[in-house]
């Protein structure tokens, strides 16, 4: 099968959307599909190229960039680079990620005139919680153009139940296709290269609480550094790790430090870390933890499961599965409760080794890449 993945961008700093879209691309080619990402930008700076290598059975996927052009010069061609391109991969089916991108729309156009399946990945982005960032301008959007896309998809790709039930209002006679994020089979028996200690270098040779993500204000650090604020003045041993590219709340993390400055020292900022070196990280941590304002499906969540760290994430993050198998705490999004979650994991060894066997239990049951992969083909065939 001819399968055309179609995402706007490959930078890493989108966060969770390119992780998802070449961790799928690659598992479909590893099944023996021919298997394009068709994008409007492969970044080729090194962290970049770093992240996109660290995707296992990446070399298999086939890539073409078209150069960038402003949305207005689309709208004045109409398209008409775009359609080519679609046109000359000749593809069976389209899987189109995101939503808000009019490139999207005119891959979706061409799909409808000439008769082919295309499938929509909003990645969360048709929450009532994200249609209420910048909600006037995507009330316009979805009424000129983006309620017709989604209508005549043939169907749309929801990460886990409580996405489908939220984008109800969306679902008219697509189909839809539950399938999880994962992560990759391989991870599930990691271990680490060296005896080294990662944070070793920022003067920290013991373990600490650690998150992952882009530093956006949707992550709910503010949230997480009050939390850590609690926990360290009711004696907390352990350190913070922040990691991740800035996504518009570096500031307030600065300024947060500033006006903490006698704990900041224990707030651990080294940038952004793939591959490897990432999963090394985890390793070495306590605990995970994650006080989003929201997720759909996080990758770095699943990741922490599966290498056996306990963690500790608000509500709001959209994973009962880690409170149903006690593989951490699940929590309201309230500093009091979430330091003391960071407590019960500080003074408990033997809870935190349960709650890690437990975590990578669920993953390799229910959250791995090559079992998405192959659902969602089986989905394709249903459309073609």
């Amino acid at each position: 099968m001819k399968i055309v993945h179609v995402i706007s961008s490959l930078s890493p700093n989108l966060g969770g959307l390119p992780v998802a879209c070449l961790n799928l691309a690659a598992n479909q080619a590893k099944l023996g599909h021919e298997v394009t990402i068709l994008t409007q930008h492969i970044v080729s700076d090194r962290e970049s190229q770093i992240f996109i290598t660290s995707v296992r059975y990446h070399e298999k996927i086939n890539y073409l960039s078209l150069p960038y052009a402003s949305n207005l010069k689309y709208l004045l061609d109409k398209g008409h680079s775009i359609m080519l391109a679609v046109e000359s991969l000749q593809p069976n089916v389209l899987h189109l990620h995101g939503v808000w991108e009019p490139f999207l729309l005119y891959v979706g156009r061409w799909a409808l005139s000439n008769k082919l399946p295309y499938i929509i990945s909003p990645h969360g982005m048709l929450y009532p919680y994200c249609l209420s960032e910048k909600s006037f301008k995507k009330k316009i959007a979805l009424k000129l153009f983006y309620k017709r896309f989604i209508d005549h998809a043939s169907a749309l790709h929801v990460l886990n139940n409580d996405e489908k039930d939220a984008i109800n209002s969306f679902i008219n006679k697509q189909l839809v296709f539950v399938a999880s994020n994962g992560v990759d089979d391989a991870l599930l028996e990691f271990s680490e290269k060296n005896n080294i200690n990662p944070s070793s270098q920022f003067g920290v040779n013991k373990p600490y609480f650690l998150f992952l993500g882009r530093l956006h204000p949707i992550k709910g650090l503010d949230l997480l550094l009050e939390s850590f604020g609690w926990y360290v003045n009711q004696g907390g041993l352990y350190d913070l790790a922040l990691i991740g590219p800035d996504g518009g709340s570096l500031k307030s993390i600065s300024n947060w430090l500033e006006r903490n400055d006698d704990i900041k020292h224990r707030v651990l900022m080294p940038g952004s870390i793939y591959g490897d070196e990432k999963y090394t990280w985890i390793i070495n941590s306590l605990a995970y933890i994650q006080t989003s304002k929201h997720e759909t499906f996080s990758m770095s969540i699943t990741e922490a499961l599966a290498l056996s760290k306990p963690v500790i994430i608000t509500k709001n993050c959209h994973f009962p599965e880690v409170a149903e198998v006690g593989a951490g705490f699940v929590t309201d999004p309230c500093p009091e409760k979430i330091s003391s979650c960071m407590l019960k994991i500080d003074n408990s060894p033997k809870v935190m080794e349960d709650m890690g066997r437990a975590g990578s239990l669920l993953v390799r049951k229910r959250f791995q890449w090559e079992r998405t992969a192959a659902d969602l083909v089986t989905g394709y065939s249903a459309l073609t």
